[in-house]
């Protein structure tokens, strides 16, 4: 018999209506001798496969894919490593009614029950509303204030705990991505890559994963950041500016028009 946990979660139809999705699910923490790891184990929508992401804690960390038949294998491997299960902890904060109070643990956001699948490059993605738990001043200056609903991830991961980096309004932060720092990703963004320090992505503007913002950097309007490009320093990408593929763009830059190799 596997050892399965399912996720129940509420998604609002345009129509207003409410269903029920389930999914199979597992979330191990690991803390001894320095280490702060986790392991998140989540069936995908194909029903015939999961996907494993694990790494030290507020980190995006790795992704590996296995057959929904290594499932057992794989959960048993991390009990007999020492690490705890830690999934009902894990769904009481993405689908239950957990307050927005301020966390003993120093958390500054948790994961709300609200979600939404939205396509991103011809894949369907589910991702989660965010609430803040304490007051935030983001890198702008703006306050996100205890309660204040912020914008939508794909995974805990996709959002640091520490510093003052902020996900808002109706952006979005997936899969490998990750927003750190004091990083800010805000109104229609989409966002696969990480995100770092000072930098700020707004607008309808898109960063794809393994691609890089640093420093001050600000990528805005209809801008795209393509894989495995790296933009730091006062970098500004906008208007419909492409930083193509493997482009590294610094100093004080103004980019509108497509760089490539």
């Amino acid at each position: 018999m596997l050892l399965l946990k399912t996720r129940a979660a509420i998604l609002l139809t345009q129509e207003g209506a409410i269903t029920m999705a389930t999914t199979n699910i597992a979330y191990f923490e690991f803390k001894s001798g320095g280490s702060d790891k986790f392991y998140l184990m989540e069936q995908d929508p194909n029903g015939t496969s999961f996907t494993a992401r694990y790494g030290r804690c507020g980190t995006t960390g790795s992704v590996a894919t296995y057959p929904m038949s290594k499932w057992n294998s794989v959960y048993n491997t991390r009990v007999r490593h020492g690490y705890t299960d830690k999934t009902q902890e894990f769904l009481a904060g993405r689908v239950g009614t957990q307050q927005s109070q301020p966390q003993p643990d120093g958390k500054k956001f948790n994961i709300t029950g609200v979600r939404k699948d939205v396509n991103i490059d011809g894949r369907v993605v589910t991702v989660y509303r965010i609430t803040a738990t304490r007051e935030i001043e983001t890198v702008e200056g703006s306050i996100v204030s205890a309660g204040e609903f912020g914008g939508w991830l794909e995974y805990p991961s996709n959002l640091s705990q520490n510093g003052k980096c902020w996900i808002d309004d109706e952006a979005v932060v997936y899969g490998s991505g990750g927003v750190k720092d004091d990083a800010l990703v805000a109104d229609h963004a989409i966002c696969g890559g990480t995100i770092g320090e000072r930098a700020v992505v707004r607008g309808n503007a898109k960063v794809s994963p393994l691609a890089t913002c640093n420093g001050h950097c600000l990528v805005c309007d209809d801008a795209t950041i393509d894989m495995y490009a790296n933009i730091t320093d006062s970098v500004t990408v906008a208007e419909n500016g492409v930083v193509g593929k493997r482009v590294t763009v610094r100093g004080d830059t103004y980019v509108s028009r497509i760089l490539s190799q």
